[in-house]
């Protein structure tokens, strides 16, 4: 009995320290951006496996690298750097949830995928058509193997 009372107290304590954390990270001055990166990690390292290490259903990693390669499609087709690098924005999303299983069944393809998202991140027009490339024919070696 003492010891549910004891990890009752602690669950608390820790839950507790993780909303205040949170609020100190929340504020918006220039000094506290360090602040909300580590508190924001901190928390989230605490209520989650990191992506990478997380394991989806082959269906959604199937439906996910159509939508990412989607994604790298609508990149290398804007107008100009800027709007490359919001679109560009769109890819973790959609990336985070499926990058596990990808890592965990091609390891290779996953640092195409990886590499990819470095060059349709760039705001350079030529390399983010290049990017896109590459991600689509990660995209399509993974999927012939596992195709979900």
């Amino acid at each position: 009995m003492r010891t549910l009372a004891w990890r009752l107290l602690v669950a608390a304590v820790m839950a507790a320290m993780g909303l205040a954390l949170g609020a100190c990270g929340s504020d918006s001055g220039g000094s506290g951006s360090a602040s909300t990166s580590s508190s924001s990690a901190a928390t989230t390292a605490a209520s989650s496996a990191a992506p990478e290490d997380t394991i989806a259903p082959d269906a959604a990693v199937s439906a996910g690298l159509a939508k990412l390669k989607a994604v790298g499609a609508r990149v290398a087709a804007a107008p100009d750097g800027d709007s490359a690098k919001a679109a560009a924005e769109d890819l973790e999303p959609v990336w985070q949830p499926i990058e596990g299983t990808v890592k965990k069944n091609e390891p290779d393809l996953y640092l195409d995928v990886e590499d990819s998202f470095q060059r349709l991140e760039s705001g350079d027009l030529d390399n983010a058509k290049t990017g896109a490339q590459a991600l689509s024919t990660a995209v399509d070696a993974y999927l012939a193997k596992h195709p979900g």
